[in-house]
């Protein structure tokens, strides 16, 4: 039986937008399904195949309800997770070298840029036909996409050093800025529609104001604990736009405070935090935060595993077993649901979600909530994993005073279930 992977649009369309103005705190059943408990649980769920080739980059729809993969093949699938996981759409991108990035910029509608220097449009009409057209174009490897918060104008970074605002509506791309050395990743600020910071072959992640075009960086956020020398292959954003991480190559994952506007430079008067264990060495890795308050930190590695860090101790909870080789791409599901896409070297892409704990009173259980298929709740293996029911149990369960997320997890989680009766 496969997994269903339902998404009540309006729900999530809700909780997002409460996230972003700053207003949501998370739901007990949001909570529990990010405690560093259940993070520990997290394991391979789905493999979704259908690429030739690496896949570089996996990122979700607003609602989370479908994914896009883009890969070494040149292609972009779009894959429908409200039934059972399949792709729905092949994009023949247009592109004549490995896709790099993708993001939704709207249901139907797809951004891309690749290591031919492309920033590409793709459009996809009712009867599935795709229309394609450029938006821009680097002057070398275009790496990474960030959409502006609230609108469908996309940023682009790329090793020319040059960032463009495209706007689909526009005949033409502007060039925002031109740094003095390659870029590997653009990231929007949440709550901060005009701001957006880089990085790439830098010990610095400049922070830019889109309301000063043509200007510096009234940022460069800077930290003692990146060793000199270092460069930074991805960042990214708390959930309130408070804090950025950068994925620094041979140093660690470094999280440094950002100043809320006007000119600054350097260090803080923190000195920020830094995330060790992983290697990254070898390839561009992203960076993400999950939880519904950016509780914790993940990154891919060279030896193949997802490295997962409570964000409040720097403790890595977990390393999940993601890729034959490499984990470069990271995607969390936007809606707080427990679900975590994962891409590397290889032609898969890899769901992650959590596993719930085996060994459980299940007659204490039911007596306490009868409306809890418990069967379901405490029996179910990741191949029959379905985070929205989780959230729902997850939910009645907290209702009932019980207390998930404090089972003692010290039997082997990652297999197995309790007998029915």
């Amino acid at each position: 039986m496969a997994a269903t992977l339902r998404a009540p649009r309006a729900r999530l369309c809700t909780t997002l937008d409460e996230r972003r103005l700053g207003r949501y705190r998370g739901a007990s059943c949001v909570r529990a399904a990010w405690s560093s408990n259940m993070m520990g649980r997290f394991t391979l769920a789905h493999t979704l195949e259908g690429h030739d080739g690496c896949v570089n980059t996996v990122a979700f729809d607003r609602t989370g309800s479908r994914l896009v993969s883009g890969s070494d093949d040149r292609t972009l699938l779009l894959w429908d997770l409200d039934v059972e996981p399949r792709v729905r759409t092949l994009v023949a991108t247009g592109h004549r070298n490995n896709v790099f990035c993708a993001q939704f910029l709207g249901e139907t509608t797809i951004a891309s840029c690749a290591a031919d220097g492309d920033v590409r449009l793709h459009e996809i009409g009712h009867d599935g036909g795709v229309a394609t057209r450029l938006l821009a174009r680097h002057r070398g490897r275009a790496h990474k996409l960030a959409l502006v918060d609230g609108s469908q104008v996309v940023l682009s970074s790329g090793e020319d050093g040059r960032v463009f605002v495209c706007d689909p509506r526009c005949a033409a791309p502007s060039e925002f800025a031109h740094l003095g050395f390659s870029l590997n990743v653009v990231a929007a600020r949440p709550l901060h529609d005009h701001h957006f910071c880089v990085a790439g072959d830098s010990e610095t992640v400049p922070l830019f104001d889109l309301r000063r075009p043509g200007l510096d960086s009234f940022a460069d956020l800077s930290s003692p604990l990146v060793a000199r020398g270092m460069h930074a292959t991805s960042a990214a954003w708390t959930h309130d736009g408070a804090f950025v991480a950068g994925n620094f190559s041979a140093c660690g994952v470094v999280e440094m405070a950002a100043p809320r506007d006007g000119p600054w430079s350097g260090a803080s008067d923190d000195d920020g935090r830094i995330f060790e264990g992983h290697v990254n060495v070898r390839t561009v890795k992203m960076v993400a935060y999950c939880g519904p308050r950016s509780e914790f930190v993940l990154s891919g590695s060279d030896c193949g595993h997802l490295f997962a860090w409570e964000r409040s101790s720097g403790a890595v909870v977990n390393m999940i077993r993601a890729d034959d080789n490499i984990v470069n791409s990271i995607a969390v599901h936007p809606a707080g649901v427990p679900l975590v896409a994962v891409s590397g070297i290889d032609s898969t892409v890899k769901i992650l979600s959590p596993l719930l704990p085996a060994a459980v009173d299940v007659q204490a259980v039911r007596a306490r909530a009868p409306g809890i298929a418990t069967d379901q709740l405490f029996r179910f293996a990741a191949a029959l994993f379905d985070p929205i029911r989780l959230l729902q149990m997850l939910e009645q369960a907290h209702a009932h005073g019980l207390d998930l997320d404090g089972i003692d997890s010290g039997s082997d989680s990652g297999s197995g279930g309790v007998d029915d009766d």
